[in-house]
């Protein structure tokens, strides 16, 4: 089980769907265009190895960033203000 937990710590939502299909289906849509270009750069500013392949935005407002940083799957979860990134220490899949 994941939970998300914003970056006030005020919001923590249980998020079965992370596990590649198993346990459930994610909560998270999937978010295009210029949303996702803004979240995109937020991420590669602090890290420029990054190469990001999806973003999803989770019920909380909060992104998960999927991507790529030297041949191995990262994901960073990003505060819905773009002002928080972390590498999340699970492995993207």
């Amino acid at each position: 089980v994941m939970f998300d937990v914003s970056a006030d710590l005020a919001t923590i939502t249980q998020n079965t769907g992370h596990g590649g299909g198993r346990g459930g289906s994610s909560t998270d849509t999937p978010v295009t265009g210029a949303e996702a270009d803004k979240v995109s750069a937020a991420v590669t500013a602090k890290d420029s190895a990054v190469i990001v392949t999806s973003v999803r935005k989770d019920p909380d407002g909060s992104y998960d960033v999927l991507g790529a940083k030297a041949g191995s799957s990262v994901m960073f979860d990003v505060s819905a203000d773009l002002a928080t990134i972390t590498q999340n220490t699970h492995p993207a899949r």
